[in-house]
């Protein structure tokens, strides 16, 4: 697919990789740039005696295969904007491997060498190229798991080291006290008083240091992202604690940055995002007018891209009313065969495996005719069920225990038939009291559907609470792992704010998958019900589009006829 360099030029300049470079950089990188275009299906052409060509994906979507050394294969998405190829660059490292792509794809390629050459020449490039690089190791561990499939990670920022460093000075006064205790007990004589004090000290300085090893893991752990989609304030405290705070950029209203006198001098500052659900603030970060401005250029560029895709389907709905398809010819009726809807037999009813039944029972996630149930946590129905259940565990025992006593002959009272018949009456208000236990547990789920959330609480036997919110109304979403089990287990709640009320999702299991469940639900909504609105308007734009096309059509005819 050949393309002029000046028409890669505007191509360029809107991607990540070439921000900031000047429009004479453009025009080098134009220069050297080959466009390669692969349909849905095709393999990428690489060279086996060499190192790869720079690739960066313009369109589509690909697949990254390599074969590791223990004969699996490693596979790698690459989307929109992404880079590959060129590892002696990148990485240090030759690497092989094959891409595939997974839809029509375009890339941009420039040999290994010319962009060595580029590099050297743009120290912007460089650093950007860096900074991606960076980026990808991280998401390569996994460490944000939650991300949508297509969905593209801009930026990921941490708090300034200025903060890191304040919060140090607590643990490195306790520190400097027990280095001051153990040089005074230098002028202490050999007594058991001086032994004491020095392992207090040795103690206080043990305590400084995993304290102070505690607060550079906890401000490692703290994530402000930007993505294609949403912007995200991901907070973990070690085993304790995890939430996550996100905004869409097509809600997004404004940016806004704050600093102090402070934050002027080391260079950081805060950033607001004003959404209509809310906002969500990256705190304390470095460069924070940066920051502002690639949140800004995402969100217009999000826009840019729904305008765009709305046009397209404007000038479909015009171009069907002004000129329309002709209407396909009439197919001759098939006759209908009316049948006698059949009860399935026994044999069909029973013919989900026992296994998959037991599973239903217990499992924590449905999703069936596209609404998404979540249980609490299995969890919370062994912390409901631990009193009966421990009951009849133990009862069972003493019964079977007492059983093999009396068919040893060391036991002749009482018989056999009367000991089931006491284990029976034993067990049965215990046994009624764990269904309740189960019942009550089973009953209180939380649905996500195409237009709304339900929180849903039901006492077996008794009164039924049910709430909803219109996806619509959600203002803010959070979620949070609480307490040690809570990061342990994936345990958690997920607080959906909608104005006027709050519905608290209590203890489900991966509230992470929830909150983003209910994310895509509500970007997809809402695209849905502005595409409607939208397709309303253009519908009345057409006709009168369309019925001025007729009548110019006959004042032409009329004019020619005359």
């Amino acid at each position: 697919m050949a393309m002029d360099s000046r028409e890669l030029i505007p191509l360029l300049q809107n991607m990540r990789l070439f921000a900031g470079l000047s429009e004479a950089q453009l025009e080098l990188v134009a220069a050297v740039t080959e466009v390669v275009e692969l349909a849905e299906g095709q393999f990428l052409s690489l060279p086996a005696d060499r190192d790869y060509p720079f690739f960066l994906v313009k369109d589509g979507k690909l697949r990254q295969i390599r074969a590791l050394s223990n004969g699996k294969l490693e596979l790698h998405p690459l989307k929109k904007e992404d880079i590959f190829g060129a590892e002696i660059l990148l990485t240090n490292r030759r690497r092989n491997y094959r891409i595939e792509a997974l839809q029509k794809t375009i890339l941009f390629k420039i040999e290994a060498e010319k962009f060595a050459l580029l590099l050297r020449g743009i120290p912007t490039l460089r650093s950007n190229l860096r900074e991606q690089v960076v980026l990808y190791r991280m998401l390569r561990r996994k460490i944000f798991n939650w991300l949508g499939e297509d969905e593209t990670v801009f930026l990921v920022v941490r708090q300034h080291t200025a903060f890191l460093i304040i919060q140090l000075i607590k643990p490195l006064i306790l520190a400097w006290l027990a280095a001051l205790i153990l040089l005074f007990t230098i002028t202490m004589g050999a007594s058991s008083l001086r032994l004491v004090i020095n392992w207090f000290a040795i103690a206080m300085l043990i305590v400084a240091a995993v304290w102070a090893v505690w607060i550079i893991l906890d401000w490692r752990n703290d994530y402000y992202i930007v993505t294609d989609r949403r912007v995200v304030y991901l907070h973990k405290i070690i085993l304790l604690y995890q939430s996550r705070e996100e905004a869409p950029l097509t809600a997004i209203k404004s940016e806004e940055v704050k600093s102090s006198l402070l934050g002027r001098m080391l260079g950081f500052g805060d950033v607001f995002t004003m959404a209509f659900m809310g906002q969500v603030v990256f705190r304390g970060i470095a460069d924070p007018l940066a920051v502002r401005e690639v949140i800004e250029g995402l969100r217009k560029r999000t826009a840019a891209g729904l305008l765009e895709a709305d046009r397209q389907t404007m000038e479909k709905i015009i171009r069907r009313k002004i000129d329309p398809p002709p209407e396909p010819p009439p197919q001759p009726a098939e006759p209908v065969v009316i049948q006698r809807s059949r009860k399935p037999s026994r044999r069909q009813r029973k013919a989900v495996p026992f296994r998959v039944r037991m599973r239903q029972y217990f499992q924590t996630y449905q999703q069936e005719g596209g609404v998404i149930t979540y249980r609490k946590h299995i969890l919370i129905l062994l912390k409901k069920t631990l009193a009966p259940g421990s009951i009849i565990l133990l009862t069972l025992a003493v019964s079977i225990f007492l059983m093999i006593q009396r068919s040893a002959g060391r036991l002749d009272y009482p018989t056999t038939g009367m000991l089931i018949i006491m284990t029976i009456f034993l067990l049965s208000p215990f046994i009624i009291w764990w269904l309740y236990q189960y019942v009550d547990w089973s009953n209180d789920i939380y649905q996500i559907t195409d237009e709304r959330v339900i929180d849903s609480e039901k006492k077996p036997l008794g009164t039924e609470i049910s709430k909803s919110a219109p996806l619509e109304n959600i203002l803010s979403l959070d979620y949070e792992l609480i307490g040690f089990f809570g990061v342990l287990f994936n345990l958690g709640n997920v607080i959906i704010n909608t104005g006027t009320d709050k519905l608290t999702w209590m203890t489900i299991t991966n509230p992470a998958r929830a909150q983003r469940e209910i994310f895509n639900r509500m970007y997809e909504q809402r695209r849905r019900k502005q595409l409607d609105e939208s397709k309303k308007e253009w519908d009345q734009v057409s006709d009168w589009l369309a019925a001025y096309h007729r009548q110019a059509e006959d004042l032409r005819r009329t004019q020619n006829k005359g």
